[in-house]
Formats: structure tokens, C-alpha cells, sequence
């Protein structure tokens, strides 16, 4: 094997811009240099070449302290969420009222939080990453609506809103405010606070695992409680409900 080193022309408009070269040559496996013409093989690698793969890696870490420094913001926004809005929902948990819930609270207070924990390790993998920065800090800003949305409907209902599906002995049907166009605003809001969240994770997976598992969980506890208030309320709620959508107004 012969090494040679050199400069030659990097473009041939200008002949005057060199940029080092290392040729290797090198005999077929086998065969004695001196009787075979040697193999070439030029292997260039320019110095603004060089210089713009150091650039790319360099750009690469700011994007991902940037990524980072969004999912801990939407960790602390999260939790602190979840931690008020489960000491306001309980504290108005009331013993005059029937509890009609067929364990639908059971189950959010179950399936809610692996949908959380099986998303937060999805988020730390690369299968499914975004790797957008826009994307996560959208996610940021539907998880402050989701949560205001929620905020607001639980301050309309007041003391009529329960943690488990359950209708009080004074109760009165809700149809001004939120609950003008759909009847169950407040999980509207968590819904699009765990996508919001699930989004500034920076995972399509962590999405996927998330709103499945509380979407289910959301639609099984909104089939209930209709069902419960239809019971309460007879003819007025189901007028009511011809008029209204669940969730998504003109939609669902």
C-alpha cells in the first residue's frame, strides 16, 4: 500500500482555492504490487465540509436543551394541575347525593395515572420522537386551555360538580354558561390538557398511549353519568341533550 499527500483545486472556476488530500493505493487482495496496476482511491473530505458537520451537531444540542427545558416546564404545569384540581374536586364530594357511578371513578383514578407513567417513559425513547420544539410548546399552550376550560366548568357547576357520577337531592340541571352547547365541559378541558401534555412530552407515542387510555376512560364515565341524569331528570335532560353535544360543540 502507497499513501501520497497533495492539494488540489476545490472548484475549477477557482484553481487558486486548495483543499488537502490523502490518496490511498492499494494491490487487488492477493497479487504482488509490482506486478499490478495499483487500485485508487481518492478519499476527500474538504475542510468546509468539515466545518459544516461541526456546525450541524453544534445546532443539534441547542434544539435539544431546548426540548427539555419545555417537557420540565410542562411536567411542573401538569402535576401542579393534577394536585389543585384533585383537592377542589374531592372537597366537594357531598354524602347527600345517590352515587350512581358503576365504578367509573375507579377507573379514572386507576387508568389515569398509567396512562401518565406509560407516557412519560415512552417520551425518553427514540421511537415516535418529534423532535420539534413548535410542536412540544404547542402542546404547552393546549395544556394552559385545557386546564382553564376545566377551571371554568367546575366554577359554573360549583358545588354540584363530584368527583364520582352521583346526583344530589337539590340538584339543578346546568344549561347556561359552558353547559350552554355542550354538557360535559370539564372533561373537554382534562382531555385537552393530557393531549397538550402528551405533545410537549415530544412523543407520538407518549399522544397515542395517552389519549387512548383517558379518552376510553372519559367516554365510559360521560356514558354514565347521561345516564344518570336522563334518570334524575327525565323528559327536561333528554331535551337537553337533543340540543346539546357531549364534548366537541357541533360535533360530539
Amino acid at each position: 500500500m502507497a499513501i501520497s499527500r497533495g492539494w488540489r483545486p476545490m472548484y475549477r472556476h477557482d484553481p487558486s482555492f486548495h483543499v488537502p488530500f490523502v490518496v490511498v493505493e492499494q494491490a487487488p487482495t492477493g497479487s504482488p504490487v509490482a506486478s499490478l496496476a495499483c487500485r485508487r482511491r481518492r478519499d476527500l473530505l474538504p475542510l468546509r465540509l468539515r466545518g459544516k458537520l461541526a456546525r450541524s451537531a453544534s445546532d443539534a444540542r441547542p434544539t435539544g436543551q431546548a426540548m427539555h427545558t419545555v417537557r420540565e416546564i410542562a411536567y411542573v404545569v401538569f402535576f401542579v394541575w393534577l394536585f389543585i384540581d384533585a383537592m377542589v374536586v374531592f372537597r366537594l364530594k357531598s354524602s347527600e347525593s345517590e352515587n350512581r357511578d358503576r365504578q367509573s371513578l375507579r377507573l379514572l383514578m386507576i387508568g389515569n395515572p398509567i396512562a401518565y407513567a406509560i407516557s412519560i417513559a415512552l417520551a425518553y425513547g427514540r421511537a415516535g420522537a418529534m423532535d420539534s420544539v413548535p410542536l412540544q410548546v404547542t402542546g404547552l399552550v393546549i395544556l394552559v386551555i385545557g386546564i382553564a376550560i376545566r377551571t371554568a366548568a367546575i366554577m359554573q357547576l360549583g358545588r354540584l360538580h363530584t368527583p364520582n357520577v352521583a346526583v344530589r337531592t337539590d340538584h339543578q340541571l346546568k344549561q347556561t354558561g359552558l353547559y350552554r352547547r355542550i354538557r360535559h365541559p370539564s372533561y373537554l378541558g382534562a382531555l385537552l390538557g393530557f393531549l397538550g401534555f402528551a405533545l410537549a412530552l415530544g412523543n407520538w407515542w407518549s399522544v397515542v398511549v395517552m389519549m387512548g387510555i383517558t379518552t376510553f376512560i372519559y367516554l365510559y364515565r360521560i356514558r354514565e353519568e347521561d345516564a344518570a341524569l336522563a334518570a334524575a331528570f327525565g323528559e327536561s335532560y333528554r331535551q337537553y341533550a337533543a340540543r346539546t353535544k357531549r364534548l366537541i360543540p357541533w360535533v360530539y
